[in-house]
Parts: C-alpha cells; structure tokens; sequence
C-alpha cells in the first residue's frame, strides 16, 4: 500500500458521511457552495520492519483530515458551531466503525481530534487556512497502521 492508496480509501469513507464533499484533488481554493468540505493532507510517518530481512514493513502514518465548515467573517456563529459538533461526533464514530480500511494492510490506531477551531488559532495540529482564506472547523489527525511489502 502507499499513501496515495490509503488517501483513496479514507476518500472513500468520507463520502459515506452525508453533506461532506470531497475533493478528487487538491482544489486551488473552496467553493463556498461545496462546503463543508474534507481535505486529507499525509503527515509524518515512521517505518519499521516486521521481520529481519524486511520482507514486510509497519508504517504508522499520521493523516490530518481537515473540515472546512464556512469561511470566518460571517457573523452566525452559533448554528455553524452546533452543526460542527454534531458532524464532529458524526466523523469520529464513522471512523471507528470503520477501523480497517484495508482488511488486513490499512488499519485506524488513534483519533486526534481539534475541538472546533476557526482559522489560525491552532497550533498543535493544522490551520484551517486554505488559500489564503480562514475557516470555521476542525481537524482530525488519525494515526494509520499500513503494512507494506517494500
């Protein structure tokens, strides 16, 4: 498997989750007619080998799946913030009804999740800044196990 090929299938999943849309691409910018939106960025990984010769290698990878909601500057902000929680709760169950991806190569170990955030204001995990454009959201970072044959 690869990173493209475990993107394909967390693309998959999101589908599944209704009002989402997902991007085949990676978009220029967001339509605010398509939002909310997911767009899933690949993070920093380790690799280690299963066996001595390396025949099969244990790839921890971390997935930032970032929700865009509606741009900042929009004065609603109550309705936006339940609707987040919600799908909030929404994404994070999906996911775990879903563990493997892959039966037995792609498989979810742990969901980081952001609480609700607008624009900048997160450290700890990713902006929920797209083309130079701020938005209410969240993030959930997944730590995937996929096992590789090198």
């Amino acid at each position: 498997m690869s990173v493209a090929h475990t993107i394909q299938h967390l693309q998959m999943l999101h589908r599944t989750i209704p009002g989402i849309s997902v991007p085949e691409k990676y978009p220029g910018s967001l339509n605010t007619a398509q939002l909310p939106a997911v767009i899933i960025w690949p993070g920093r990984g380790i690799e280690r080998p299963v066996t001595a010769r390396a025949v099969m290698v244990r790839v921890e990878r971390r997935y930032d799946c970032r929700f865009f909601l509606e741009p900042l500057g929009q004065n609603n902000y109550d309705t936006p913030v339940q609707n987040a929680i919600e799908l909030l709760d929404l994404c994070k169950s999906t996911y775990w009804e879903n563990k493997k991806l892959a039966e037995g190569y792609i498989e979810l170990l742990q969901i980081e999740d952001s609480g609700i955030i607008s624009g900048g204001e997160l450290v700890a995990i990713a902006p929920l800044t797209y083309a130079g454009t701020a938005y209410k959201g969240f993030v959930c970072t997944l730590t995937i196990l996929e096992l590789l044959k090198p």
